[in-house]
Formats: C-alpha cells, sequence, structure tokens
C-alpha cells in the first residue's frame, strides 16, 4: 500500500518512489495490502501524473489487474473493476491497455452468482457501460471522446 504525506493529503500524483511501492503493494499475498494499493491507484487514475501513465502504459499494472479481476475476494474485484474503468476512461494511450482485461470481464458474466450480482452492480452504477462505450470509442477511434475530457 503506498503510504506518505501525498497520500494522505489525498494528492492523485504519485512519484516513482510510490510506484515502486504500489507495484509491490498489488503483488502481496495480503488482500489488505493489495486493496489498499487497489484504492491508491484508483485514487491516482483520476488525474494521472506521468508516473502513473508509464506504469499502466509500459509496467505492469495491466498484468496485475488482469490477475486481480480473477480474484475470489469481492472488494479486490470490485477495486479492480473500478481501476479499470477508470484507465479505460483515460486519454487514448490508456484506453488501449484496458482493452486486454475485455475478454476477463466479458468472461465473468458468465461466471459464478457473486460475480454476476457484483458485475450487475457495477452496471447499475454505469461502469461496465462506461468501460464497454470507452474501449469502443478508442477501437473505432471516435472522436466524441473528446467531449468527455
Amino acid at each position: 500500500m503506498v503510504d506518505g504525506d501525498a497520500a494522505a493529503q489525498g494528492d492523485v500524483y504519485l512519484t516513482e518512489e510510490q510506484i515502486v511501492a504500489l507495484e509491490a503493494g498489488l503483488g502481496s499475498s495480503s488482500q489488505e495490502t493489495v486493496l489498499g494499493s487497489l484504492q491508491q491507484l484508483h485514487r491516482s487514475l483520476t488525474d494521472t501524473s506521468e508516473a502513473v501513465e508509464r506504469f499502466v502504459i509500459e509496467g505492469s499494472c495491466m498484468a496485475h489487474l488482469q490477475r486481480l479481476l480473477t480474484s475470489s475476494s469481492g472488494n479486490v474485484l470490485l477495486q479492480a473493476i473500478w481501476c479499470t474503468a477508470n484507465i479505460a476512461a483515460n486519454r487514448t494511450e490508456l484506453c488501449q491497455k484496458a482493452l486486454v482485461t475485455a475478454p476477463i470481464l466479458i468472461a465473468m458474466l458468465g461466471g459464478a452468482d457473486p460475480v454476476r450480482d457484483l458485475l450487475v452492480t457495477m452496471c447499475q452504477r454505469g461502469v461496465v457501460l462506461c468501460f464497454t462505450l470507452v474501449c469502443y470509442m478508442c477501437i473505432t477511434d471516435c472522436k466524441f471522446l473528446l467531449l468527455f475530457k
């Protein structure tokens, strides 16, 4: 989990050092640490820093999210979905990286009841719909996306 004064003050801009800690947290065997790191990533994706963008585009962010999207923990799964949606709703380069999670999200729709129930809840909040819409716009290179920035 990422700690420090910046995180405590709600600063969403992460430094390279904080990204290293975030990456370690995402790979942790502790569910609490993973959950805290996902929450920090979720917050940092609302207004991305260069370090966060590099982590998503060039780093292991999407590999971690793909793994966490198969978690049996509802809280971890929910946060992983939120992070993925935030990446998909970002600029084109980040949105394209989120496309690797589409098969996992689609497979979840036919999965176990708790997972399906979680996705229905997320759909009701518009997140999965937003993810699908943004991915579609990214694939079609639709300039309509600029209206949402």
